[in-house]
């Protein structure tokens, strides 16, 4: 577990600035600083604690031109997944729209634990701290996102062809000299409930 941890650390820091907003529509031109960056991962079994993600097909991540197999991200024929936010969030600088859109076609990463064996799928997507007010030349505060829903269609993982909406929802833990930082308390998926665990890891029996 501490060799995950210290993967998932790595992984936040090194690669998500770099890789998780590559293509994306709503986060554009964005100062990182006004984000909060919500990660979790989802380890999938059947009954019989067999690894169902184990055996999908992924491309390596890379850092500065050196791939590494440990993590990546999930081949993009193999699913589609989307990132819904609440509406009640408003935009506010035009308050009578949401402040977010649906997100589509995201990247679902994966992560190889040599400790355990098992694999983990990554879902990772920002939301605002605070919104830039052109007009006023500031920022913004607005409300903490506390629920997510990722909306993931996986054939390999569920055995059809059916949109799974994953439901998380989040707090914000604050310690002073740390950056804030979203935590995931509970997942539901299927209308089944699952509690996360050390280092945002959550067991999924299906």
């Amino acid at each position: 577990m501490r060799t995950l941890k210290l993967i998932v650390l790595l992984t936040v820091v090194a690669v998500t600035l770099c890789n998780c907003f590559k293509n994306d529509n709503i986060f554009n031109d964005v100062d990182f600083d006004q984000m909060y960056q919500h990660d979790l991962l989802l380890s999938f079994q059947d009954v019989w604690d067999y690894d169902l993600v184990k055996g999908i097909e992924y491309d390596y991540g890379e850092i500065d031109g050196v791939q590494y197999e440990w993590w990546g991200w999930v081949k993009r024929d193999l699913y589609t997944l989307e990132v819904l936010y609440p509406d009640e969030i408003k935009n506010p600088v035009k308050p009578d729209s949401p402040l977010y859109t649906k997100y589509e076609n995201r990247y679902l990463g994966l992560i190889k634990d040599w400790a355990t064996g098992y694999d983990y799928l990554r879902l990772t997507t920002p939301s605002y701290r605070a919104y830039y007010d052109s007009h006023s030349n500031r920022y913004i505060a607005v409300p903490f996102v506390e629920k997510i829903t990722f909306r993931l269609t996986c054939h390999y993982l569920f055995g059809d062809d059916v949109a799974h909406d994953i439901v998380t929802w989040w707090e914000l833990y604050e310690e002073e000299g740390f950056i804030p930082t979203p935590i995931c308390y509970r997942i539901e998926i299927d209308g089944k409930e699952y509690s996360v665990g050390e280092s945002q890891i959550a067991t999924i029996v299906l």
